[in-house]
């Protein structure tokens, strides 16, 4: 399994110039299409992938593994974002949780996997991103 410590190494390794990582959870990311956001030809639609979500000065960035040697990384630049919000997802027979989806050019979704710890830091998250960055961008 992916800790935090190699995932933000996996993070690292994708930082441009000037940029630096303001803060960081572990969640869970979901494709909502065909697109992957892998390094192979292999796809993520419908498999939440456990890694690590940070926001930095210019981006919202993603690093986890699907596999050992099979890294899923995103990334979605402040200007890009259209829109950012909560809704609920089916889950299981009768139940659903929240998720947070990402209006870009594509859309990405983030989930707690229905854990009320891991949705409390995911809230938090992306308020900050909110708060910090696309108030001031005039996108949400």
């Amino acid at each position: 399994m992916l800790s935090k410590e190699q995932a933000l190494s996996g993070i690292q390794q994708h930082l441009i110039a000037n940029e630096i990582i303001e803060d960081s959870i572990m969640t869970h990311y979901k494709a909502e299409s065909g697109f992957s956001g892998l390094a192979g030809n292999a796809s993520t639609s419908g498999v939440p992938v456990k890694g690590l979500l940070a926001s930095t000065n210019l981006r919202i960035l993603f690093y986890g593994e699907l596999a050992k040697e099979l890294p899923v990384f995103r990334e979605v630049y402040y200007k890009d974002v259209t829109d950012i919000k909560e809704k609920k997802e089916p889950f299981a027979l009768f139940k659903s949780i929240p998720v947070y989806i990402i209006s870009h050019k594509d859309r990405d979704t983030f989930t707690s996997r229905g854990y009320p710890d891991e949705l409390t830091k995911l809230q938090a998250f992306f308020k900050k991103v909110q708060d910090n960055h696309l108030k001031q961008e005039e996108n949400i």
